[in-house]
């Protein structure tokens, strides 16, 4: 099955600091990749790079294309959605505009939005301000789904949420799976990011740690799980040995 996005070798970097270095992987239509790792690992940064949102070396292709020179609304016009952590909601703006600006005025994608998501038709003149963390979150992903993604880059999306919100959120993010979305969710929520996704990268210090495709939920948990301990072993090892860098990429 061919890449519908593809990135080979891509680093990004805050003025002269890398926040992320030569990290590679692919997805195809409807796929999902789970990008984890612990807190400063670089993988918020990791969306940003295939954004064009921070500086960035190697590629990033899209449908075949090198996107790598364009600028962040080029490739938002293409087809990649950013949900980024902390929603992005324009809190003085209300819901109907939060919606219509991200959909550039396109009514039939709106009404599509409506269709997926009841609720916001009574919400419609709130303020994004006046909405529950659930329901901004609810209204992240409904931005997303309006502008008609081909892929999708969720950060964070089910952080400080109740469990039955997050349950929604789950459900929704599969539909967008399965109607042949690509997703790569960044998250430190395990079970949420596995249950949807078919390959793991890891990230560590700023670089792979592990990439590969998940052929059992069990052991892709087992990895992550894994990874975060040694991660906190090597901030404070308690012998002062360094532990020894798992690096297994199963890549076809």
């Amino acid at each position: 099955m061919p890449s519908l996005l593809e990135l080979q070798h891509l680093s990004g970097f805050y003025g002269e600091s890398a926040g992320v270095r030569d990290v590679s992987f692919s997805l195809s239509d409807g796929e999902c990749l789970a990008l984890m790792g612990r807190n400063g690992a670089g993988k918020t940064t990791t969306l940003k790079a295939i954004l064009g949102m921070v500086s960035r070396t190697g590629q990033v292709s899209f449908a075949g294309t090198d996107i790598t020179s364009l600028r962040p609304f080029e490739i938002v016009r293409l087809g990649i959605a950013y949900v980024p952590e902390g929603r992005g909601i324009l809190a003085r703006l209300t819901v109907e505009e939060n919606l219509t600006l991200v959909a550039q005025g396109n009514r039939d994608a709106i009404r599509e939005v409506l269709a997926e998501f009841p609720w916001i038709q009574q919400r419609l003149k709130n303020r994004g301000d006046q909405l529950s963390g659930g329901e901004q979150q609810m209204l992240a992903i409904a931005r997303a789904i309006a502008v008609r993604p081909r892929v999708a880059l969720l950060d964070e999306p089910s952080e400080g949420l109740a469990p039955t919100i997050v349950e929604q959120l789950h459900r929704k993010v599969a539909q967008m799976k399965q109607g042949g979305t690509a997703l790569v969710i960044v998250g430190q929520d395990i079970e949420f990011s596995l249950t949807l996704a078919d390959r793991l990268c890891i990230l560590e210090e700023g670089r792979v740690h592990y990439v590969g495709a998940i052929t059992s939920q069990a052991k892709a948990k087992e990895l992550v799980v894994e990874a975060l301990a040694l991660s906190t072993k090597r901030s404070d090892p308690a012998d002062g040995s360094s532990p020894m860098r798992i690096m297994e990429k199963v890549d076809d």
